[in-house]
């Protein structure tokens, strides 16, 4: 129990008492904000302006993030940029250091120049001037030249005030002086006669050094040649035939002709010919009606040409053509794709013509040819090129020495040489496809396949397997698995039907061809022995599909009929044992030349003559043949001594032979241009055409 006090209530009393008065007065003022108030009507208030806070703060916030990464992506670019310029300044940096230091050098070899012509003008000022060349300058001035035999002056030669030419005027000589007052050293020459016209050379030129700029001299009166102008006025100028003539640079031309008379007469080279000490082998540009060179930075194993957008069977110079080749560097990590343009190319039969014909045009401009190029890094060596026919794309095929197929897309790379000012990224090229079932084995054999818009690859390694490639799609290709077996070697070369698009041929190592078909893997359809040695290449006619021609490592090439082959194995094969049917089955060629003594290493029909093919072999002859001609009764008395003379039986059907270059790897015919051969090897690239081709 509380016990309170009497005061203490009291206070409680007035506490409660003011409580209870500010209660009724808080009650008289809510009272009427109360009736006001609609509870749901708030709550729906409240709930908008929540909703309406949320939504300010999420575009707020988006906001923020664009401000943050704005500023990242801007940082990022400036710092690009930044790089970017650095970059090229360090570049341009190390350009002008280049430029300093090398006119530097320049600068050095000057100062060393000028120092050696100081030195040389200050012997010759020490030198005391000779009489004779005192002498000389003073009557050339007067426009007499003198000339000298040893001390002793021996012709005077008096230039023609119209024409400007010399005109030679016999001096006395020892031999004689009974004639005419000799003429002893420091006398002035004395002039009697000059050498009677009759005498003259009728195609003669005066000598160009013997005369003298004269068109500051003016008609001059001179005593000793009052006598004879009437004469030099009519403008004939009679040459000094003597042979002790040595006046300036007239006595090296004088000799220069004695040389020229003494060289051999050019004689034609013929294989087999022994050349002499000091032959050397030159083009006779009369043979070719186009003919350039050009090297790149490595020899290129294999190279294809690319068609372009630029017509079917151009004639016309200047020829455009353009080709895709692979190197083969020192370092594997060195190699790359070259992509070419080969321009203005002229006609250069008349190259070595004093006259050209008046009909040549611009044709025959003697213009440089212009190379443009660009180039993709590649894995390791290029063993083999071939580009896809497509007309919308370049797709080309490599076949690297590490034992992969690449395909690549060179499409912008070939665009970029007609577009001025586009600048290609060659590392930003990648293979579309990799070709990895050979298993890492080395390979050479490849070839495209368009017939009837089925673009197919196929590609033979050293173990003797084949696979197949296919696009499916613009850029999807897809290797088969299965590979097509049966040769015992290598796989050297493969040729797809020009006819039958599921159709090809191939070539090997153990001497066969066989003839497959894309529907049956694990047998060929046709095979027989071909030659006694390694098959290297093979090349089925474009324009007559019934013949097929194949180069072996003996230097023999062989031309094959199907009719007769077809007929002569399967006759073979029903009578002989069933394990050697495949293998020993042989057939007979329509016609085969053992002309080259060297491995064959390339052979092509040409693009519009179904008889003539190109040939070339490790002998570094490239050699064209035209199998539809005929040794002629005529000839036979004639080729009968050629042969005899040299020991060279020419057959008929040879067209050309074309040399000049090392180790010949492959040559292409220009699909578009008929009769242009293309053609590669260690020393370089040709592109020609010639005069029967």
């Amino acid at each position: 129990m509380m016990v309170t006090s009497p005061e203490a209530e009291n206070d409680h009393n007035d506490d409660v008492a003011t409580a209870d008065s500010d209660a009724i007065q808080i009650e008289a003022v809510l009272a009427p904000l109360l009736a006001q108030m609609d509870p749901a009507e708030d709550c729906t208030i409240l709930k908008d302006i929540e909703t309406s806070t949320q939504r300010l703060a999420a575009v707020r916030k988006a906001q923020l993030d664009d401000e943050i990464n704005a500023l990242k992506n801007g940082v990022y670019m400036t710092t690009g940029v930044l790089e970017d310029h650095k970059f090229s300044i360090v570049k341009k940096i190390h350009e002008d250091e280049k430029t300093v230091s090398g006119l530097d050098g320049r600068r050095r070899a000057l100062l060393a120049e000028l120092e050696e012509l100081t030195l040389a003008e200050k012997a010759e000022a020490n030198t005391p001037p000779d009489e004779s060349v005192l002498k000389l300058a003073m009557y050339k001035n007067l426009g007499i030249d003198l000339v000298y035999e040893g001390e002793r002056v021996v012709r005077c030669l008096v230039r023609s005030v119209n024409n400007k030419d010399i005109v030679p005027l016999e001096m006395e000589n020892s031999s004689n002086s009974s004639k005419k007052r000799g003429l002893q050293q420091g006398d002035a020459p004395d002039i009697y006669s000059h050498t009677d016209s009759s005498k003259k050379l009728p195609h003669s030129v005066a000598p160009n050094d013997a005369a003298v700029d004269t068109q500051d001299i003016g008609p001059f009166e001179d005593n000793w040649v009052d006598e004879i102008e009437d004469d030099e006025e009519d403008g004939d100028v009679i040459i000094d035939n003597d042979d002790d003539d040595a006046d300036g640079d007239n006595a090296d031309n004088d000799v220069q002709m004695e040389q020229d008379n003494d060289d051999p007469p050019m004689r034609v080279y013929m294989p087999g010919d022994e050349l002499q000490d000091g032959e050397v082998l030159v083009a006779d540009n009369s043979a070719y009606e186009m003919l350039h060179q050009m090297n790149v930075e490595w020899p290129c194993l294999s190279f294809d040409v690319l068609r372009d957008q630029l017509g079917s069977g151009r004639k016309h110079f200047p020829m455009t053509a353009y080709i895709v080749a692979g190197s083969q560097a020192e370092r594997a990590k060195d190699n790359k794709i070259y992509v070419m343009k080969m321009s203005d190319l002229h006609r250069t039969k008349h190259d070595n013509d004093d006259e050209m014909d008046e009909d040549s045009g611009d044709e025959d401009l003697d213009d440089d040819p212009v190379l443009e190029f660009k180039t993709v890094p590649h894995n390791g060596g290029v063993n083999r090129v071939r580009a896809m026919q497509h007309p919308d794309s370049h797709i080309v095929a490599t076949w690297s020495e590490y034992g992969k197929v690449y395909l690549w897309d060179l499409t912008s790379v070939v665009a970029s040489l007609d577009t001025p000012g586009t600048v290609a990224a060659p590392n930003s090229v990648k293979p579309l496809h990799t070709v990895d079932r050979h298993n890492k084995a080395e390979g050479f054999a490849m070839d495209w396949s368009s017939l009837n818009n089925k673009y197919r690859l196929l590609s033979g390694d050293v173990n003797g397997k084949i696979y197949l490639t296919t696009l499916h799609s613009n850029t999807a290709f897809q290797t088969d698995a299965q590979a097509f077996t049966g040769h015992q070697s290598s796989v050297e070369d493969l040729q797809w039907s020009p006819a039958e698009d599921s159709v090809f041929a191939s070539c090997s190592a153990d001497g066969t061809i066989r003839i497959w078909d894309v529907r049956t893997r694990n047998k060929a359809q046709l095979a027989w022995k071909a030659h006694s040695t390694d098959v290297n290449v093979i090349t089925w006619n474009r324009l007559t599909d019934r013949l097929l021609a194949s180069g072996s490592d003996s230097g023999e090439f062989s031309v094959w009929d199907f009719r007769t082959v077809s007929s002569s194995v399967m006759s073979q094969q029903q009578t002989a044992p069933s394990s050697s049917k495949s293998v020993n089955a042989t057939a007979t060629p329509a016609a085969t030349f053992s002309w080259h003594k060297k491995p064959v290493t390339s052979i092509e029909w040409h693009s519009a003559e179904s008889s003539v093919l190109a040939v070339s072999a490790a002998d570094d002859q490239v050699t064209l043949w035209d199998l539809a001609l005929e040794r002629d009764a005529e000839e036979e008395p004639i080729l009968a001594s050629g042969a005899a003379g040299n020991g060279v039986e020419v057959p008929p059907q040879l067209l050309f032979i074309h040399q000049g270059q090392e180790m010949v790897k492959e040559i292409h015919w220009h699909p578009q241009c008929p009769g242009v051969l293309v053609s590669t090897a260690l020393s370089g690239f040709n592109i020609f055409k010639t005069i029967n081709s």
